[in-house]
């Protein structure tokens, strides 16, 4: 069967629009993908050049560029409009992207150009880890006082508990500037950390390959943060200093 690009790529857009409910700005996205594979054939010796053509691309592109093409692949084959799915065996490549993270001159800096609730959250966030979800969740019956530090009672991903302990004085602050209560919304946080160059999770990164560089051990790093999978903590040792030893677990 003879394929027509242009009218075959309409209506797997159509099906992606109507049925998987996929956006105009994703379907954007896709399109240069498709018409990159439909202008190699869908044939074998048209989807195998095409795998060929994706190495001048960076690891993260190529990995999008497969998964879309392997969708198409799918549809097309699943339609009879090809006898084979040409690319069901095709994988894209396994990459980790290193977490960014600031040092302590760099969080100093920006924080310095903040006023009120925005600074006192960035220290909180910055000292504890939290999820900015997480933060947002906590409220004052999460927090439980001890003689000379606080628990506070976190509900992570999937509703999973666990128990933070910080420092009195920290939650001095958190109180000083009523984070708790007076809470800005999520979008209001994301848009001013924005306007200083940063977003809530760089500063869950930051606090983590801190704890590895004052020598915290990674299972406790992983208790601290939530991650169900200590394969996702791990991450965070490819950017510590070469001079910490990682303490045995």
């Amino acid at each position: 069967m003879k394929l027509e690009p242009d009218k075959i790529m309409n209506e797997y857009f159509n099906y992606l629009r109507h049925y998987r409910g996929v956006s105009e700005k994703t379907l954007k996205r896709y399109e240069a993908t498709i018409k990159d594979i439909l202008s190699y054939g869908i044939t074998k010796k048209g989807t195998d050049n095409f795998l060929k053509s994706l190495k001048r691309y960076k690891e993260s592109s190529i990995k999008t560029k497969i998964v879309i093409a392997k969708q198409f692949i799918k549809y097309l084959y699943e339609k009879g409009y090809i006898k084979e799915n040409y690319l069901e065996k095709a994988k894209a490549p396994k990459y980790q992207r290193l977490p960014k993270y600031l040092t302590d001159d760099e969080f100093k800096a920006i924080i310095d150009k903040m006023n009120g609730y925005y600074k006192a959250l960035a220290i909180f966030l910055r000292n504890t880890g939290l999820r900015i979800s997480e933060y947002h969740n906590l409220t004052q019956k999460d927090i439980r006082i001890k003689e000379n530090h606080a628990e506070l009672r976190i509900k992570g991903k999937g509703n999973k508990e666990r128990v933070l302990l910080i420092e009195k004085n920290l939650l001095d602050l958190a109180n000083e500037y009523k984070l708790f209560e007076n809470k800005r919304s999520i979008r209001a946080i994301q848009k001013y950390f924005n306007k200083h160059g940063i977003y809530p999770h760089l500063l869950r990164h930051t606090f983590a390959v801190e704890f590895l560089n004052r020598g915290g051990a990674i299972n406790q790093l992983q208790a601290i943060l939530g991650h169900s999978n200590i394969a996702i903590t791990d991450i965070y040792t490819k950017v510590t200093s070469n001079n910490v030893i990682i303490k045995a677990f």
